[in-house]
């Protein structure tokens, strides 16, 4: 207990206290709560054990399987707790940032029966079977450091080297002394900072001495607080709550300057907290805190309002993606989800900090359907949300041509086949339209669909024509696009063409001007014959090294005609004569001359 008490006073020397409530956490109803030197550890409204704040010697790191507990204590940078199988748990650092991890007396590690626990600075003390005491801390190297027997099993409360008993009377150990009464009856409740007691009577006064656990033993007792309902310490301060909800705080002796306290200008308290970094307080069933430990919900689940929508994303293959998002919150605890069909059978189910979609299989084409999305969590369900009435249809519907032919006679007929996949819808019908060149689109005609969604249509044509089809799917209108067929006009004979050429000097001199004549011959198609208002287009070019270098078009009635270019030339070059009808296909007929530059 000596080692225990000059540890204390060494801490205490360092302590700064820092308090300002700021961050409200709805409790629901009040729970075990303690404070390190700059964390906060209590427990919930469902019996769960939360810290927060500074974790840098892993004192919030509370380990998997703690369960419920019946007591919470706190030293400077660790926490200790009694399960509910009795048996004593601590985790964290005696000292922050001296890798020096707090430890359980092996004798003590597998003891059941803890009934008190008292932690304060880098010390700890158990009481078992509410008699037998025993205390280690940072120097103890892994060994119980002190041992005492109260003489009976009417330990109520343990403060540091003080008991309060079952019958209210408050005794302190001290080395030289033994047990000391410092108050022979009449105690409810007992609170101790680094150097410091402070009782809680029937009376409803708080009375304190000084307590240095050495041989001076129990101070001089002085009143501190009247029309008391509690009385709480930390470190450096005491706080007392009047049965008004006032709070009333003073200092421990030694730090007189860290008396002070915002819970003063409070009202309506409840239950407080008093820690080294700031203090807390119950009002209303809120609990407020330092804004240093940050935010951490305590009370009872609130259940969230129904996300915005769920919405439904259409796949292939009779699939589709449900998916949804909301606004997640402390308060709402650990949410879990599931999707109904419009049946009520669950298709999705998501536990809590899952994501937040499902991929469902098994959709029909041309199928209905909606989806009831229900969020739960263990204060209740969220009001259903319903996804839009959606119907299945693959998002990537086709309509593909099998066949249609690049060229056909002219007077010959067109066949064009195709297919359709993943529709909507099952229509009865698709459209055609044509537009022969020179002309207007015709108007769309429909012509029976059959049920296995394959499809052709056959029409003749006389001049170059383009074709479309398409098909409604509900609101989805799918196009083949235009299609050309080229309608190839039947010559009787070749055109003839004949070429003459004017040279300046003997050899093509390199500079020289080349002039050529020509003339087509009347021998064409009886087709092409029949429509002698047509004016044929002759194509002339001269050819400069195999690129055109220029072209000249000209107009010949009933195909007869002559025209004259020239140009000046300094190399190879060719001449060229075609005859082309601008309604058909392969009906050009040309011929080109080459002629070699003399150097």
């Amino acid at each position: 207990m000596r080692r225990f008490l000059a540890v204390l006073a060494l801490l205490a020397a360092n302590l700064v206290a820092v308090a300002q409530p700021s961050t409200a956490l709805e409790l629901g109803q009040a729970g075990l709560i303690s404070q390190g030197y700059s964390n906060v550890c209590a427990v919930n409204y469902y019996g769960e054990l939360r810290c927060w704040g500074d974790n840098r010697a892993g004192q919030n790191d509370v380990p998997a399987g703690t369960g419920a507990i019946t007591a919470l204590e706190s030293g400077d940078f660790f926490t200790c707790v009694i399960k509910v199988n009795t048996k004593i748990d601590c985790w964290g650092e005696w000292y922050w940032g001296q890798d020096y991890s707090i430890y359980i007396p092996a004798s003590l590690q597998n003891r059941s029966n803890a009934t008190q626990i008292s932690a304060s600075g880098a010390f700890v003390c158990a009481a078992y079977d509410n008699r037998y005491i025993y205390c280690w801390g940072s120097g103890g190297a892994g060994a119980i450091q002190d041992t005492y027997d109260y003489g009976s099993a009417t330990i109520k409360q343990l403060k540091q080297n003080c008991v309060l008993d079952t019958a209210g009377a408050v005794k302190c150990y001290y080395p030289t002394k033994g047990w000391v009464t410092a108050f022979a009856s009449g105690i409810t409740q007992i609170a101790h900072s680094t150097f410091m007691l402070c009782a809680l009577n029937t009376s409803a006064q708080v009375r304190c001495f000084e307590n240095y656990g050495d041989s001076r033993g129990v101070g001089t007792i002085t009143l501190k607080a009247s029309g008391s309902k509690e009385v709480a310490a930390g470190s450096s301060r005491f706080c007392s709550i009047a049965t008004a909800g006032t709070v009333t705080c003073w200092a421990d002796p030694v730090q007189p300057h860290l008396g002070d306290s915002p819970l003063t200008s409070l009202s309506n308290v409840q239950q407080v907290s008093i820690g080294s970094w700031g203090d807390c307080a119950f009002i209303a069933n809120e609990l407020t805190c330092p804004s240093e430990f940050s935010f951490e919900y305590i009370g009872p689940d609130i259940v969230p309002d129904a996300p915005d929508s769920l919405n439904v994303g259409i796949l292939e293959n009779g699939q589709a993606d449900l998916s949804f998002s909301y606004n997640s919150n402390q308060r709402h605890g650990k949410v879990s989800w599931r999707i109904n069909d419009s049946s009520g059978k669950q298709v999705c189910s998501f536990a809590p900090d899952d994501d937040t979609w499902c991929r469902v299989s098994g959709l029909e084409a041309g199928k209905s359907y909606s989806f009831s999305l229900v969020g739960q969590n263990r204060s209740g369900s969220t009001t259903p949300r319903q996804s839009n009435l959606v119907t299945y249809c693959s998002p990537t519907p086709t309509l593909s041509i099998n066949s249609i032919p690049t060229m056909v006679g002219s007077g010959g007929k067109v066949a064009i086949s195709g297919s359709l996949e993943r529709l909507c819808s099952k229509p009865s019908v698709f459209w055609v339209r044509s537009q022969e060149v020179g002309k207007a689109w015709t108007p769309w005609i429909s012509r029976p669909l059959p049920s296995n969604l394959k499809f052709s249509y056959t029409q003749a044509i006389t001049y170059n024509t383009k074709f479309e089809v398409k098909v409604v799917d509900r609101n989805t209108t799918l196009t083949s696009g235009p299609m050309s067929v080229l309608a190839s006009m039947k010559t009787a004979a070749p055109w003839k063409v004949t070429y003459k050429v004017t040279k300046t000097k003997q050899g093509f001199t390199q500079g020289g001007v080349i002039t050529v004549s020509f003339s087509g011959d009347k021998t064409y198609s009886a087709t092409c014959a029949l429509d002698v208002s047509t004016k044929y287009a002759f194509n002339f070019a001269l050819t400069h090294m195999g690129s055109e270098a220029r072209t000249v078009y000209f107009k010949v009635s009933k195909g007869v005609g002559t025209a004259t270019a020239s140009m000046r030339w300094n190399g190879d070059f060719a001449i060229g004569a075609a005859c082309v009808h601008p309604k058909y296909a392969n009906s050009v007929v040309s011929r080109r001359v080459l002629f070699k530059a003399n150097f």
